[in-house]
């Protein structure tokens, strides 16, 4: 937090195998005192629920938020 700058730390979002440790995000809350949420890549992504159990995608979600954003890549982008 001393490297911020002006401006404070307002959330910190996990992902990655580590993210889904019980308890983690509480005791990263109460050390740094700013919220903690599990980074959710599919938030603004519909999945057919037809083809796709919801409760899985959720699960899965902060493992796979670099393939997710991978996959959203357009040409050319860098």
């Amino acid at each position: 937090m001393a490297s911020v700058g002006e401006e404070p730390i307002e959330k910190v979002y996990i992902s990655g195998g580590c993210a889904r440790l019980k308890g983690l995000p509480e005791v990263l809350e109460t050390r740094l005192q700013v919220p903690v949420e599990l980074l959710n890549p599919f938030r603004q992504i519909e999945v057919p629920e037809k083809l796709f159990d919801p409760e899985y995608v959720r699960d899965i979600g902060p493992l796979v938020t670099i393939a997710v954003g991978l996959a959203l890549r357009r040409k050319g982008d860098r």
